[in-house]
């Protein structure tokens, strides 16, 4: 399942503990958590957002770009990576009309930061490493400074964590030693100041997997040496490092996201799920077990109807979405309509939500022996998609009429096929069926402003 602030997965893995850090989780203090929305002012409010209709025979056009890579969802409008029909590396949303505008980047990178509600930061891998920011106080003029180097962070090693708050960056990065038998798994999370990228705090010897800062200050998950649970909790700062949580092995993955001055957690459990609250100026924490019956269902974190909260799923149960504020509170469970494929996404909008669900099939084939006893292997692929809108009506989420989506139920070779990438900005929801290597990429659009009553 995919939803949506730039996706950077997750390994399980853990490493060394050396120097800086606490060896003892502490218990969760007894502390109230303050609303989110009372730490961080919101960003400066927009003019009144259109509502979208459906329209009854959606609009097909091919256009040039491929190979998109989510960005982030920001001001009602999604944002993406892509490769124009030269193979320029350009930044792509829709435009006042709704066909997409682009913007030329420094470069793509899966290393997100979000310094404020409006800036992001880039991190380019390379030697140096270099990272560029993206302003989104326009969201329809994006400001792209250049890519500068990343002083002291020089060497080898692959980007995983990467957050910063605009004065500090934390960059977490896992190595492999193949001189040793079993190889060994080793990584290293430090602290850099901002714009030049020093190194201001020792050099933690842990993966760190996500993390999150504020003011000089930054949360992570993170792992010692070796592959497997636990993922541990730590705050990090220029003097060192401590150990405030554990999440054990008991279900694999998480979902985070962080509201105001509190990064949040969800972890699944065997019996439900946990959120784990985490204030990062204080490195104070709560944690809470959410029952529900499904074991170890699958979280995604997504914003819909202006609420945090988590998609829940599990084999042959319904998609639900839960509201969570301040990662304590948790509202009742509101049912989604039933999807056919495993591949899902939920993108918000400002009347309720795209909903684009998709089954991707892809491998490797070869062809029979020839007479010298060679075989050439090829890509093969497969794709099945739809798409609805959703809009929530006397508190029951329902689905606009499903539109297949361009591409659908089609199969072939020698190329990686297609992929359904969601695209929204007020009054506009469209899918760009993205061909990738080898294929035309489609525009399909979905719904465009009209006027009419907002949902109650």
């Amino acid at each position: 399942m995919a939803v949506r602030f730039a996706p950077r997965g997750i390994v399980a893995v853990s490493l060394l503990v050396g120097c800086g850090h606490s060896q003892r989780a502490r218990p969760p203090p007894d502390v109230e958590l303050p609303p989110a929305d009372s730490v961080e002012p919101a960003p400066p409010s927009a003019p009144q957002a259109k509502l979208a209709c459906a329209l009854s025979e959606p609009e097909s056009s091919a256009v040039p770009w491929r190979s998109l890579l989510h960005v982030a969802e920001l001001a009602g409008r999604s944002y993406y990576f892509a490769s124009d029909a030269d193979g320029r590396d350009v930044l792509l949303w829709l435009g006042t009309s709704g066909e997409p505008s682009t913007q030329p980047i420094p470069g793509r990178s899966e290393q997100v930061a979000q310094e404020s509600a409006t800036q992001l930061r880039f991190m380019l891998d390379g030697d140096p490493p270099r990272w560029f920011t993206l302003d989104l106080t326009r969201p329809d003029a994006p400001e792209v400074s250049s890519a500068e180097p990343v002083a002291e962070l020089r060497h080898p090693g692959t980007p995983k964590a990467f957050a910063s708050d605009g004065t500090r960056a934390l960059v977490g990065r896992y190595q492999i030693d193949y001189s040793v038998t079993p190889a060994r798994y080793f990584g290293e999370t430090a602290l850099h100041s901002l714009p030049d990228g020093k190194r201001t705090s020792p050099e933690f010897p842990v993966t760190a997997w996500r993390a999150a800062c504020r003011k000089g200050r930054c949360v992570a998950a993170a792992s010692r040496e070796g592959i497997g649970p636990p993922i541990e909790l730590y705050g990090m700062t220029d003097t060192g490092s401590e150990l405030l949580d554990a999440l054990d092995g008991e279900c694999m993955g998480f979902a985070e996201w962080q509201e105001g001055d509190h990064w949040q957690i969800a972890r699944p459990r065997k019996s439900g799920f946990e959120l784990h609250s985490i204030e990062i100026e204080g490195f104070r924490w709560k944690r809470k077990l959410i029952p529900n019956g499904r074991e170890c269902p699958s979280l995604t974190h997504v914003e819909l109807g202006g609420r945090h909260g988590l998609l829940v799923t599990s084999k042959g149960s319904a998609l639900e979405f839960v509201p969570v504020r301040n990662g304590q509170d948790v509202g009742a469970a509101e049912v989604l309509p039933r999807v056919a494929y495993p591949d899902v996404t939920l993108t918000p909008m400002t009347d309720g939500a795209l909903l684009v669900e998709q089954k991707v099939g892809g491998g490797m084939m070869h062809s029979p022996t020839d007479s010298r006893g060679i075989r050439r292997y090829y890509h093969v692929w497969s794709f099945d998609g739809r798409a609805a809108l959703l809009s929530q009506e006397r508190g029951r989420w329902q689905a606009s009429a499903w539109n297949v989506l361009p591409e659908s139920g089609k199969e072939g070779k020698l190329s990686d096929g297609f992929r359904a990438r969601p695209l929204v900005r007020p009054g506009f929801a469209a899918v760009l069926v993205d061909g990738g290597r080898g294929k035309a990429s489609t525009l399909f659009t979905l719904a465009r402003p009209c006027e009419r009553r907002a949902p109650r």
